[in-house]
């Protein structure tokens, strides 16, 4: 079987929707183009495919934010995106984005790598460094990670609170303290002024290689000493 990928970030929101920039979230999403073709157009999850209006502008996503907040303004709104690979529909990508809550988060579900070798080219370490870069240019997140739902379910049980916080490449403020707690293979890269990504390894994990696993295994027990 193999592991399904995604990106998730969560930070602290102040519940005043009205604050909510269409902007700052439409240059998210092509801020993503720069990296994989997959990402090069973004529609969004409430409308037909076939429907021109379903493909994310800067207009159409400001009247659907507009009309989100009119609707869900008082609980907070999600907005949901897709993308397609244009020589290959099978291959697509979602996001889920909530905001105006007192956790604000948004998910990115990577495609499928049943699919071919083109999913196989985006699920690297430098493209998924660089997808976490664009999240953080576009919200102060408090952290995120990318990993796999399998490896996050293989240790949910015995570290439920971290599982899903560490995963393949994880971001957080590291304290100094924590510098000498860190198994030696794991590579530290900075991103932005206050935040780091540590990547547990140079190439994409799974669950079902057990030298993998082992490096989880590691660096959870690194993170409750």
């Amino acid at each position: 079987m193999n592991d399904t990928y995604y990106m998730a970030g969560y930070w602290q929101g102040n519940r005043n929707v009205n604050e909510i920039d269409s902007r700052n979230i439409f240059d998210f999403l092509e801020s993503t183009g720069r990296i994989d073709p997959l990402f090069r157009q973004w529609f969004f999850k409430t409308r037909l495919a076939n429907d021109p209006a379903s493909l994310v502008t800067a207009a159409s996503l400001e009247s659907m934010l507009s009309k989100k907040i009119e609707i869900d303004g008082e609980k907070g709104i999600t907005l949901g995106f897709w993308s397609k690979l244009e020589n290959n529909e099978a291959i697509t990508a979602s996001i889920s984005l909530s905001l105006g809550y007192a956790e604000n988060s948004l998910v990115i579900n990577l495609p499928n790598l049943d699919y071919g070798d083109h999913p196989n080219d985006l699920i690297t370490t430098p493209k998924m460094f660089e997808l976490l870069a664009c999240l953080l240019q576009s919200w102060d997140v408090d952290n995120a990670l990318v990993t796999s739902r399998q490896i996050r379910d293989n240790f949910y049980g015995k570290y439920p609170n971290l599982s899903t916080l560490i995963g393949w490449l994880s971001v957080m403020r590291i304290e100094r303290i924590m510098l000498d707690k860190l198994p030696d293979f794991v590579e530290i890269k900075k991103l932005g002024k206050m935040k780091s990504v540590i990547i547990a390894h140079s190439e994409r994990l799974t669950s079902d290689n057990s030298s993998h696993i082992e490096i989880m295994s590691k660096l959870f027990e690194s993170m409750m000493n």
